[in-house]
């Protein structure tokens, strides 16, 4: 057959013979080679070989959860957790049992029992395995088990795909779709974990029929399909996990395991009974041979009988099982393996494996020493902290001492007894322990404690987790990563001591004094120690630090501790360091030892101990009990040679005197006097004056180390670093203060110009080092890369600068005298360097993840720069850097390319950033949309993630937003930086939000009926408050200690704070929308959507008074001195009143040309402030005595809401998804000049030969040149508003329709108004021309398609009416001979109708039904496809109305063009054109559709409309503001696109048709 020469339809049939060879092979030659028949057996003789099976394979906690606790009501077992997993040991396993097995077992018994039911159910199966409605016989496998596991399995796959085509039959089947897709979701679930239950699952996907195709005889037995599938799930896995299972048990578990195997057994068949004879039923009339007793079978209450007796022994079977148990592999099961999802958890938690910590520690230093640390345990302070008697109250144990006395190694020593303790005696309380490192900024913060010791804890009580799931579910990656972690966890931890399974716990802290103060930090976590100290029996604290007097005075505030000194332990302590240097010494004397037994001369080796002896004396005497001091003289001896010893060594020792500062001040100088002095000293330089420790690139870089040399070597010569992990870090934190006292007389020798310098000289390499930064280093593949797909390259072009990419301005900030060599001047170094870079170092600051860290320096550098350079080029640069990188903050964060792309094309046209990289511009653009001159007035744009902001709010300080979402959260944010500082959740939409007056927490009303009161620093939440139905606004009292909320139903409640009592309530007629407290807190007053405000007693629920308003109230705000309110309305919504708070008196009345959405009194109570935010933001600020309008602003965006500051001097607007913050007191403009709508755009489209764009919006067309954005024509439809436009094939025209049903043509050289037609009675819906320019066809809302001849006029035919049917759309096809239509949802089940009409004789030639909102001809007009957003895309025939291809879900959202070869389908879209293949060689599917591997060409729109897309990828962001409206708002065109949106913007782009963005 010659494929190439096939017509579309004549090609599509040759893949359905081709499929229907493919099935048939399939079937004859799927069969498995022939097994043994199985024997019958007793379910309790099943076993398997317990070699081969993984018993610790991890199962979910829900899996577990579903398959012991029963069916549709759980059975609770009293499960208990194994001590601790580490300790526990399984004795050699008995045999199992399989419950593979079981399924088969139970199919066999069934059949053995009546053989004649499973026969016409085999056949039923058997006519769906061959495909072939006429075939006859039985081709089920009768004796291998194996063969017709893969029949039901291959069954059951065909079955699972006849599932995914339920959804397009939705409305047919009403609610019974549900079942059939929640069945295929738990059918793919099930079969994940229990493969062998295809055997019944093949069962329910048959029965499914009996909701997709119901009939009368089969009504009274659903009830039981639906129970069967519903609890399939537990049924599939109660032998899975019950009884799969290798642990030891004591002989009466066994055999009650045996026993619960039969009764699952007997379950299994009763079930498979049940589903085998319902199916029959149901085809009773298709099978000729059908039992003749089947009409017995419409008693199906009691056929369900058999299976609910069945299940009830199982499930009490179960419970006892598991109740005698406790100790079994299941139980262990369920403490040891978390879920996916835990897992999760514990990644994010960990921080470091403080075990391997230690271990790291011990092989870097000195391994623990036995007789050094030991004494401890006998001290009487240990004995009695250890002891867990309900009388002792020495909760904590705090050791303390000088630097280097062996705190970390005495709390090593007991981490390592105890370890022990709980390895031989279970029974032992947990253990968690955390060591503070100073120079690791990964482990000196408060945070990293917490999450340190909570995950310790879960690591040996796995139950745990569920308190950091619960918040981690709200919170996500933020719960350990923000700056309210600390506060977070620990309410995670506090709900963890609570937890019965948390039985007792010492928690060991080290090295506290090295933990960070900043908060959250050492105070918030000695806090934390004390209140966990107090009144509880479940924790012990043993903490150690440096003798603080600080810590001591916070710990002191607790009387449940005790303290441990080492200076007055003095004593033992020397006895440790004597045995550590014993130690120390041993070791060197026997590799010493070894040396001189092999020269057979001994009394060397003799004289060599008795130096070392003495070495020992002068180490002992000088050490003054310190550990360090020791430790690092034994350093200076490494590599000594035996005769060094006592020529140099010795002297050495002698010479030392006592004292850490003084040992470090010895090293100093003898590094001075080293070959290496003058590279070491700028590595200490270097190294002290860092934020954080460097990674030796890093540091090389900063140092300036030669490429040849070997750093680590240079490192360790400066005697006080070391390296660990290529990190560099100091040897002790001693050793860091001692250069920072710089009272050392050497230290001046070494660092002349002191210490300081060296943020001088960060400053100066940094940027030498970050000016080799270039676009794109990482060579990422497309513009639209996220971050999470970046792949660092090896080697990685920022290694070296990942430190000074953070911390350059930081260093530049410390330098005192800053005109020199880092240039801070106009022109200077730092000058060129931003002019020159600042774009590629945004990008740095993306691909290393510190975007919030890069714009927190900038802030920083403007306020900086405000006090030393206020008038200098430099500031206005930094200043325009700092609204650059706030503007497009989510963007450049997550998509690092965009700062090339969709920040520099968003950003003003006279920004000082724009134009200094206009060179990196995208060139792929040709024209890009029209910008506004500046940055205006908005000073910051907070996003929401998508989800429609619906209240905001500013803290009394006004430092701080507050915005509630759809989507139920609440986030506070900074208003400086733009940073989100928390993010809280609510199950439903969040509808308004208040700040306290002290700004410490955040109340916030929604739609779940509770209104929740959150701690602002930590996001816990304080209180949650009720309602019977949705909450709609709450506000403060002035003192703080109440809140008053209202709610749909009208009910206004005033609520105690401190016990979250009902003080009062009161009731409306209809849902208050807005409460607010009077100044003294004795009032409350509410507006409401029947018009009125009333005014209520807080103390008694008294109404005091009420006003009328012009409408439903949509804002109120009261005078500082509580005697006026002021009110707007949502209805004739252009006036703001003022009224007299105790008689009701309208004092003023305020008029605004458009809606009026919120009015707030100014501070000092004579003015008031009301913002409109329709078609633009409009501010008026009006003297309340004069009534004059004293200032007017208007903003460049429409919003829907809003706020005012308290001082006056902001406002907060809401639009869609995002907040921004405008700056009322800026003299800046605050509104462009461009040209737009002035209101939502309701349209655009492009001129077919792409020069121009045509966009309306109300009364109003506008025309552009699509080249140069500018208006060329403005054209009005006075009295209605335009609904619809289109262009004329040669683009001289457009035609448009209008609300009242007026058409009009217009000459677009001039706007003369060509021809107007006004015979539609109601909205012309649809316009479009005929391809030949001859004739317009339009729709009218719910009313009839008609036609006109353009030129004259004259009307030519007008179509069938369709009253109340919803014609929606038209289109022409390319040849003029036909014509379709769209009819919404008018046809059988809810689907669509589509018609093709004949364009000469106005009839209907074809009636097409499918679920579809967009259509298209193919060129020839013999074809037409059809897609929907949600449904298939089909294609179909229109010589006899068939559907010949379906395709999967697309979701387009318009198809403008599509064409037709011989091998491939194109059609233009919104996300561009997309090709899909049609070569009869491409792959076909068992269902018989066109597997859809798109691949798409050119421009276009994601699916979100949130990017351009090139080929399919993302390549320009768009931001919220600037995106389609709906989908008539815009367009695709080849190398064009147009964006209409809800300010009136209309965005035009076009693209190089040779340069391409990738």
């Amino acid at each position: 057959m010659d494929k190439t020469k096939l017509s579309v339809k004549e090609k599509i049939e040759h893949y359905r013979q081709r499929l229907a060879k493919k099935n048939t092979r399939e079937v004859q030659n799927g069969a498995i080679g022939k097994a043994s028949s199985p024997p019958v057996i007793h379910a309790s003789q099943i076993v398997v070989s317990t070699t081969n099976r993984n018993t610790s394979e991890p199962q979910s906690s829900e899996a577990l959860g579903s398959s012991v606790q029963g069916p549709a009501s759980a059975v609770r077992s009293g499960v208990k957790k194994s001590p601790t997993p580490k300790s526990a040991t399984l004795q050699k396993p008995t045999p199992a049992l399989d419950p593979e097995a079981l399924w088969d077992l139970a199919y066999d018994a069934l059949k053995a029992e009546d053989s004649e039911l499973l026969n016409d159910y085999e056949s039923i199966l058997s006519r769906k395995l061959t495909t072939s409605q006429e075939a006859e016989g039985n081709v089920i496998a009768q004796d291998n088990q194996s063969e017709r596991r893969v029949q039901m399995k291959c069954l059951l796959d065909a079955e699972i795909k006849g599932l995914e085509k339920a959804a397009g039959v939705e409305r047919k089947v009403g609610n019974a779709i549900r079942i059939v897709l929640s069945a295929k979701s738990a059918i793919g679930t099930a079969l994940d974990s229990v493969t062998v239950a295809a055997l019944a699952w093949a069962g329910v996907c048959v029965a499914l029929q009996f909701f997709l195709n119901p009939i009368e005889e089969t009504k009274a037995n659903r009830d039981g399909i639906i129970q069967v599938i519903y609890n399939m799930k537990w049924y599939s896995s109660l032998s899975k996990f019950l009884l799969e299972d290798t642990v030891t048990y004591d002989n009466p578990i066994t055999m009650l395991r045996s026993a619960l195997a039969d009764l699952i057994l007997h379950l299994y068949k009763e079930l498979l009974r049940y589903m085998v004879k319902s199916i029959c039923a149901y085809n009773r009339n298709k099978l000729h041979q059908f039992l003749r007793g089947m009409a017995q079978l419409d008693d199906w209450k009691g056929e369900l009988h058999g299976v609910n007796v069945a299940e009830k022994a199982v499930t009490t079977a179960v419970s006892d099982y598991t109740g005698r148990q406790s100790n079994s592999y299941l139980a262990l099961m369920a403490c040891m393996h978390a879920t996916e999802q835990q897992s999760k958890v514990m990644q994010q938690l960990c921080i470091t494996d403080m075990g391997a910590e230690i271990q790291s520690l011990e092989e870097r230093k000195d391994q623990l020493v036995a007789d050094a640390w030991q004494w401890i345990l006998d001290t009487e302070d240990y004995k009695e902290f250890v002891k867990w008697p309900d009388s002792n109250l020495k909760q904590r144990l705090w050791i303390k001492g000088d630097a280097g006395k062996g705190k970390t190694m005495l709390l090593v020593g007991i981490i390592r007894h105890l370890e022990a303790q709980l390895e031989t005696h279970p029974d032992q309380p947990n253990l968690s322990y955390f060591l503070c490192q100073g120079t690791n900024d990964k482990l000196n913060t408060a945070t990293a404690v917490m999450r340190g010791l909570i995950w310790m804890l879960i690591r040996q009580e796995k139950t745990l987790v569920r308190h950091v799931e619960k918040v981690y579910n709200d919170l996500g990656s933020t719960l350990f990563q923000d700056h309210n972690s600390f506060y977070n966890l620990k309410q995670v931890f506090f709900s963890m001591i609570k937890d019965d399974n948390l039985k007792r716990a010492f928690l060991i802290v080290d090295a506290l004094d090295e933990c960070l103060t900043e908060e959250p930090g050492l105070p918030q976590l000695l806090q934390f120690i004390n209140e966990t100290s107090r009144n509880n029996d479940k924790i012990k604290w043993l903490i150690s630090s440096r003798n603080d007097s600080e810590i001591g005075s916070v710990l002191a505030q607790s009387q449940a501790g005790t303290t441990l000194s080492l200076e007055l332990n003095s004593e033992s302590v020397a006895g440790a360091v004597k045995a550590y240097i014993e130690h120390k010494m041993d070791d060197f004397k026997q590799k010493h030892r070894r040396a001189f037994a092999a020269s057979k001369d001994l009394s060397r080796y003799n004289k060599l101990a008795g130096v070392l002896e003495r070495i020992s004396k002068e180490l002992l005497q000088k050490s003054n009990g310190t550990f360090l001091w020791v430790a690092l003289v034994f350093k200076q001896m490494e590599g000594c040679r035996a005769y060094e010893i006592e020529d140099e060594f010795l002297k050495l020792v002698k010479n030392l005197p006592p004292g850490l500062d003084h040992l470090y001040s010895a090293m100093m100088r003898r590094l001075l006097n080293s070959r290496d002095a003058t590279l070491c000293t700028q590595v200490l330089l270097i190294t002290f004056n860092a934020y954080r420790p460097l990674h030796i690139s890093e540091l090389a870089m900063l140092a300036q180390l030669p490429d040849l040399a070997i750093h680590e070597e240079i490192v360790a010569a400066c005697g006080l670093l070391t390296i660990r992990q290529d990190v560099v870090y100091f040897i002790h934190q001693s050793a860091n203060d001692y250069l920072g006292k710089f009272k050392a007389e050497i230290l001046p020798e070494i660092f002349p110009s002191g210490l300081a310098q060296g943020h001088r000289v960060m400053v100066t390499r940094s940027l030498d080092a970050l000016s080799d930064l270039k676009r794109n280093i990482y060579n990422l593949d497309y513009p639209g890369c996220p971050i999470e797909e970046v792949r660092v390259p090896d080697p990685d072009p920022l290694a070296s600068v990942r430190y000074s990419c953070v911390y350059w301005i930081d260093h530049l900030r410390e330098i005192e005298e800053r005109q020199g060599e880092v240039g801070l001047s106009d022109d200077g170094a730092t000058h060129q360097f931003l002019k020159k870079h600042f774009l590629h170092w945004l990008e740095a600051l993306s691909l290393i993840s510190s975007i919030s860290e890069g714009i927190l320096a900038i802030l920083n550098l403007v306020e900086f720069l405000a006090q030393t350079l206020s008038e200098s080029e430099l500031l206005r640069l930094v200043q325009d850097m700092r609204r650059f990188a706030l503007d497009h903050r989510d963007v450049i964060q997550n998509f690092p390319l965009q700062v090339y792309g969709s920040a520099l094309v968003f950003s003003p046209s006279c920004s000082l950033i724009r134009k200094l990289f206009e060179r990196e511009e995208l060139q792929w653009i040709i024209s890009k949309p029209i910008m506004q001159d500046d940055w205006g007035a908005c000073l910051q744009t907070f996003h929401h993630g998508g989800h429609f902001v619906l209240s905001v709010a500013f803290s009394p300080d006004g430092e701080r937003v507050a915005s509630a979402s759809a989507n139920g959260t609440v986030k506070v944010w900074n208003c400086n930086n733009g940073a989100c500082l928390q993010t809280l959740h609510h199950d439903k939409d969040a509808s308004s939000v208040a700040f306290s007056p002290d700004g410490e927490r955040v109340a916030s009303a929604s739609e779940d009926c509770t209104v929740k009161v959150w701690n602002c620093n930590n996001g816990a939440c304080l209180q949650t408050l009720h309602h019977d139905k949705g909450a709609t606004s709450v506000a403060f009292s002035p003192d703080g200690e109440r809140i008053a909320s209202a709610a749909e139903d009208g009910t206004v409640k005033v609520w105690n704070l401190s016990n979250g009592t009902c003080l009062q309530e009161m009731q409306h007629n209809n849902a208050v929308l807005s409460v607010t407290f009077s100044p003294d807190g004795k009032q409350v007053v509410c507006a409401s959507c029947e018009r009125t405000v009333k005014v209520w007693d807080c103390n008694n629920g008294a109404c005091l008074q009420s006003f009328r308003n012009d409408g439903p109230v949509d804002s109120i705000s009261i005078s500082p001195n509580g005697q006026q309110i002021a009110t707007t309305a949502s209805d004739h919504g252009n006036t703001v009143k003022v009224w007299d708070l105790y008689n009701g008196a309208c004092l003023q009345k305020m008029q605004h040309d458009n809606q009026v959405d919120l009015v707030g009194f100014l501070p000092d109570g004579r003015q008031v402030a009301f913002m409109s935010g329709s078609p633009s933001v409009i501010v008026k600020i009006w003297n309340l005595n004069s009534g004059i309008c004293l200032k007017k602003l208007e903003l460049e965006n429409l919003a829907f809401d809003g706020a005012f500051s308290p001082d006056g001097q902001q406002v907060a607007t809401v639009l869609v998804a995002t907040v921004k913050l405008w700056d009322l007191s800026s003299h800046r403009p605050c509104l462009q000049t461009f040209d737009h709508h002035g209101q939502r755009v309701h349209g655009a489209l492009i001129s077919p030969n792409g020069l121009q764009v045509a966009s309306f919006s109300s009364q109003t067309i506008k025309l552009w040149d699509s080249k140069t954005s500018t208006c060329l024509l403005t054209l009005y439809h006075e009295g209605d508003w335009v609904s619809s436009v289109a262009f004329s094939p040669h683009g001289h025209q457009v035609a448009s329709g209008s609300s009242k049903g007026t058409i009009r043509i217009w000459d677009l050289q001039d706007g003369a108004c060509l021809q107007r037609f006004n015979d539609h009675e109601e909205e012309v819906r649809s316009i479009t021309f005929s391809p030949d320019g001859w004739r317009i066809i339009s729709i009218s809302r719910y009313e009839t398609v008609k036609t006109w001849e353009v030129d004259s006029g004259a009307y030519i035919q007008s179509l069938e009416r369709h009253h109340g049917k919803g014609v929606s759309q038209i289109i022409v096809s390319p040849d003029c001979q036909r014509f379709a239509t769209l009819l919404d949802g008018v046809g059988p089940a809810g689907l669509d109708i589509i018609k093709i009409w004949d364009s000469g004789n106005g009839s209907c030639l074809q009636t097409l039904k499918a679920r579809t909102s967009l259509f298209a001809f193919s060129a020839d007009g013999q074809w037409l496809l059809t897609a929907s957003d949600v449904g298939p895309t089909k294609l179909w025939d229109l010589n006899n109305g068939t559907c010949v291809q379906i395709l999967e879900n697309i979701g387009f959202r318009h198809i403008y063009k599509t064409s037709f070869d011989m091998d491939c389908l194109s059609f233009s879209t919104d996300r561009g054109t997309v090709l899909i293949d049609l070569s009869p060689a491409s792959p076909v599917t068992s269902s018989g559709t066109q597997p859809l591997k798109l691949h798409y060409r050119g421009y276009g729109l994601s699916a979100n409309q949130d990017w351009i897309t090139w080929n399919g990828r993302n390549v320009l962001f768009l931001p919220s503001e600037y995106r389609l409206v709906d989908n008539r708002s815009g367009e695709v065109h080849s190398f064009n696109i147009v964006i209409g949106s809800l300010s009136g913007r209309v965005l035009i782009f076009t693209f190089s048709s040779t340069v391409f963005p990738f």
